[in-house]
């Protein structure tokens, strides 16, 4: 003692976690308190505190999104993570595990940059990762972290590189192949039928985009992400608060019919 008892952080890979809880044994409230005091200015994350037959829980807060556009979150499970290195508990598996989790994926960043696989090229932007889910006890550890790789991304570039990151820090990395980046050209009859009736039924100029979310087009080698939010709505996606908006899912049925009529003709 003092020691980390357990970790339980993340309730799907795709999501940033808005919420993460740990316990804690053999240390005072007041010293769990005047850290999570410095940690909250750092992050703007919140900590509250309980008691439990094992010791004190510790519950961080932030603010959950969807893991292809990580910035849009506050990151709860790298944030407790940052917490516990700061307190003053004895060095044993589980804590040198955090601390190499701390070194590997450090709150706030969201590139990859930690891991050695930060890039990013014109058509698609910047790579995005998110370490996302992790459970932790005095015998085992395993976690998850979710990376949207560019166009540019290979095995050689970006799987194997944390691999090897991650057994310099004692962790090995289950997955044995990456999901290749997937692009069509804009410029194809496809993407023009899309385009086109997008524009008849919003009045909006059409244009392409590149995304990080791994739709289920993904592997339809000429398959396309497609509505149905509009721009300018915020969908709170994978959020508490997700919602949808009734005129906009009509509109997007319209343009769909639209589609497939001048495909099919």
């Amino acid at each position: 003692l003092p020691k980390i008892v357990s970790i339980d952080a993340g309730i799907k890979v795709n999501v940033v976690p808005g919420k993460a809880k740990a316990v804690v044994a053999g240390l005072e409230a007041e010293v769990l308190t005047q850290a999570a005091d410095a940690v909250e200015k750092q992050t703007g994350l919140s900590f509250s505190f309980g008691e439990t037959e094992d010791g004190i829980q510790i519950i961080v807060e932030g603010k959950g999104a969807h893991a292809s556009t990580p910035d849009e979150g506050n990151n709860a499970l790298t944030g407790l993570l940052s917490y516990l290195v700061s307190l003053p508990l004895a060095d044993c598996p589980q804590l040198q595990a955090v601390k190499s989790l701390v070194t590997l994926f450090p709150h706030g960043d969201t590139r990859g940059k930690a891991v050695g696989i930060a890039m990013e090229d014109e058509l698609s932007g910047p790579l995005t990762l998110a370490f996302d889910m992790l459970t932790l006890d005095k015998d085992h550890l395993e976690g998850a972290f979710d990376c949207r790789a560019c166009l540019c991304a290979t095995e050689e570039n970006s799987l194997n590189v944390i691999r090897a990151r991650m057994a310099e820090e004692g962790l090995t990395l289950q997955a044995d192949h990456m999901t290749a980046p997937h692009h069509v050209d804009g410029n194809s009859h496809f993407v023009k039928t899309l385009l086109k009736a997008y524009e008849e039924y919003t009045g909006l100029e059409g244009h392409c985009e590149s995304t990080g979310g791994g739709t289920y087009v993904h592997h339809l080698e000429n398959g396309v992400a497609f509505g149905a939010s509009m721009p300018g709505t915020d969908n709170k996606m994978h959020g508490a608060d997700e919602f949808a908006v009734i005129d906009e899912l009509l509109t997007s049925a319209k343009i769909f019919a639209q589609v497939i009529v001048d495909l099919c003709c």
